[in-house]
């Protein structure tokens, strides 16, 4: 009897140890705000950008804005001598957010709430088109969204 006992205590000892071993990193309990309330974690999305050197005068680039970052900032660089006309539309709803024009070696900076979309956008798919009239398109672009305007 002895022994069943020792080894049903070892035997919960190991499987306490290992249950808390496991599962440590998973519990997260976020500490206390002085407003009595909970801290909720800031909400940064990845970053993502690509190269546009396709050797067309049209090129089209995608990107997902997911649930709750539905704020965008953009830097797009344009490489050519020639203007470039870049358009920005979220594919299932055909909403076109800008269409602005960067100069030849110049860039822009967007970002959602100083253009009119302070509540956010739309999250899903997006499209953002670069169009190099009669000449190649040929830039690089970066974008970053999160769920807040502080997050940046």
């Amino acid at each position: 009897m002895k022994k069943k006992l020792a080894s049903a205590i070892v035997a919960t000892a190991l499987v306490c140890s290992f249950s808390t071993s496991v599962f440590a990193n998973d519990v997260v309990i976020p500490p206390p705000s002085s407003k009595g309330g909970v801290i909720t974690p800031m909400q940064v999305d990845k970053e993502w950008g690509s190269k546009i050197d396709d050797e067309r005068s049209t090129s089209v680039r995608g990107f997902k804005i997911n649930d709750n970052y539905g704020h965008l900032k953009l830097y797009m660089v344009n490489n050519s001598s020639h203007s470039v006309s870049v358009t920005l539309e979220h594919t299932a709803s055909s909403t076109v957010y800008f269409t602005k024009t960067i100069s030849g070696n110049g860039s822009l900076e967007w970002k959602n709430w100083n253009e009119g979309y302070s509540q956010g956008m739309k999250s899903g798919e997006y499209t953002l088109t670069w169009s190099g009239g009669q000449n190649n398109a040929k830039g690089e672009y970066w974008g970053k969204a999160a769920s807040q305007t502080s997050d940046f």
